[in-house]
């Protein structure tokens, strides 16, 4: 009886070695990991962004060499065209400005430093 060699863009493999192919499932039911910083359910995104924040932008971008005088290498959190807090550290200069709900509130470092944000992206098959 003759066993035909299968063969693979020109490979040729010994009748002895019979192809063998195994099927595995992976089934992710892990629970999601908690977040130990999160003190209650996080609130879902609002897909909409207050055009303020554009114009507090705007106001630090139109402000930002004038601001390197005095808050070089700071965060500043800007409402209404002014600079209404400083800190050298981003998370804490945040908790402040956000403690009043539904404050609007741009906040960015001056820096003369081009600073370059590195993500990884999802791979493709």
């Amino acid at each position: 009886m003759s066993v035909d060699r299968p063969q693979i863009k020109g490979l040729n493999m010994p009748s002895s070695a019979a192809p063998q192919i195994t099927f595995i499932e992976f089934i992710n039911n892990f629970p999601l990991p908690r977040n130990p910083f999160l003190r209650e359910k996080p609130q879902p995104a609002s897909l909409e962004i207050d055009p303020s924040f554009f114009e507090e932008e705007m106001a630090f971008l139109q402000m930002k060499d004038a601001l390197f005088e005095k808050y070089s290498e700071k965060y500043v959190a800007i409402k209404d065209g002014k600079v209404v807090d400083s800190d050298e550290d981003n998370s804490a200069l945040a908790e402040r400005v956000y403690k009043k709900p539904d404050v609007t509130v741009y906040i960015n470092k001056v820096t003369k430093k081009l600073e370059v944000a590195h993500l990884s992206s999802p791979t493709t098959a």
